[in-house]
């Protein structure tokens, strides 16, 4: 056998060879496309059923219990007044009430409680003959000491924001509109709402200004 013809057999060999490993390359790329197809596929099928599903259904119920990692009862969402009023209780590590939130017919608030269960703030809003929102914070006995409101309770429709300070013993005083009565006559009249009153525990004037 002459050198060329050697030449030509092995070149023959070689293309054949190519030959092959293009045929597979071809083979793994067709495979390589089914998988790739099949891995997306599952991919949008995924995503997709979520919204083939029935959609969520909402729970209806007269009473919501929230408890801790120890199954105490920490929380309560119910209706009360006869079911009316829907309430929303959070309780401390001891059971106790320490805030209440209620919304109910023509008001709506929320009360801050202590340790032993004694409600030291509250914040009102009152719909009722324009009555409007009233700030209050009260001491360990839960009496009164401080208290800011938007408008005066007993004088409908009439805007006099004022803030009320007392102490245990009844002396208050009052920044903002207040009603005062004249003894002598027994005449009532309403301050301005630039103006500051002192009384004394009998609810008598001890100063004011203007």
């Amino acid at each position: 056998m002459s050198k060329n013809e050697d030449f030509r057999g092995q070149l023959d060999s070689i293309q054949q060879r190519l030959l092959k490993v293009e045929e597979q390359n071809r083979r793994l790329k067709q495979v390589g496309i089914v998988f790739l197809i099949s891995v997306a596929s599952l991919f949008l099928m995924a995503q997709a059923s979520p919204s083939t599903k029935a959609p969520s259904k909402s729970i209806e119920a007269n009473e919501f219990i929230l408890k801790d990692s120890t199954g105490r009862v920490r929380g309560r969402l119910s209706m009360k007044d006869g079911g009316t009023t829907p309430t929303l209780v959070l309780l401390d590590e001891k059971g106790q009430r320490r805030v209440e939130l209620e919304t109910g017919l023509g008001t709506s608030g929320l009360a801050l409680r202590d340790q032993n269960n004694k409600e030291r703030g509250s914040f009102d809003v009152m719909d009722f003959d324009d009555l409007g929102a009233v700030l209050l914070l009260q001491d360990k006995n839960e009496v009164p000491q401080s208290r800011l409101r938007e408008t005066e309770f007993w004088a409908m429709k009439i805007a006099a924001p004022s803030f009320h300070t007392l102490d245990p013993e009844g002396y208050e005083a009052v920044l903002g509109r207040t009603e005062l009565v004249t003894s002598r006559t027994g005449e009532t009249h309403k301050t301005s709402g630039a103006s500051l009153v002192l009384f004394d525990k009998n609810k008598q004037v001890l100063w004011r200004a203007p």
